[in-house]
């Protein structure tokens, strides 16, 4: 049975695809999601400002922000934390 990821894990996933930026059609593919869910997600982190909007070439396509860039800091932070703390005993 294959576990479910956390939203905090797909965005994690959709802001590490746009360091440079990138069509939404990479993005969703890299990202194993499908367009439908993936559009909440591209709302919501332009919402938050960790995504925005630019055009290359003429072509609409999506890049971090540095609130994204400390999104990613912050989560990979985390994600050490807990992989060799005490916590990991229990997961």
């Amino acid at each position: 049975m294959h576990e479910r990821r956390s939203k905090f894990e797909i965005i994690y996933e959709i802001l590490c695809r746009t360091r440079t930026p990138t069509s939404k059609t990479k993005i969703v593919y890299g990202a194993n999601l499908n367009f439908k869910i993936a559009e909440k997600y591209f709302s919501l982190l332009e919402e938050l400002a960790l995504l925005e909007r630019v055009k290359v070439d003429g072509k609409t396509c999506y890049a971090i922000t540095e609130k994204g860039k400390e999104f990613i800091r912050r989560y990979e932070d985390l994600a050490k934390d807990i992989s060799k703390g005490a916590i990991a005993k229990y997961l």
